[in-house]
């Protein structure tokens, strides 16, 4: 708007309303495809976490104990593998996207 010109009722767009809503939706995407990131980061910390408990608590029974029973230790890993890993999954997912969110920004920006 020009300088010394007074701001009218006129000056609104017409379409502004119309403009919000695929902006809202592209909006409720981006919540939704971050969510989902974020899910799939703790699930995968989760099974890696199950996985190393299982196989450690093995080896160890293999190393320290005279006759394990291999079904109770690959359970008990697993169980303490996935609480361990549970624990720093919502943390470490957390930061995996912030990491890749940095990435994407980064690269959007460099190309423009």
């Amino acid at each position: 708007m020009p300088l010394g010109r007074r701001w009218k009722p006129t000056d609104l767009h017409l379409f502004e309303g119309a403009l919000k809503f695929p902006l809202m939706l592209g909006f409720i995407g981006q919540i939704i495809r971050w969510l989902l990131t974020w899910l799939y980061f703790v699930l995968i910390i989760c099974f890696a976490g199950a996985l190393f408990g299982l196989f450690s608590h093995l080896l160890f029974g293999l190393c320290f104990i005279d006759s394990p029973d291999y079904g109770y230790l690959a359970a008990f890993g697993f169980s303490n593998g996935l609480r361990y890993g549970g624990v720093w999954a919502g943390g470490f997912a957390i930061v995996l996207c912030v990491m890749r969110a940095r990435k994407e920004y980064l690269q959007r920006h460099l190309e423009s």
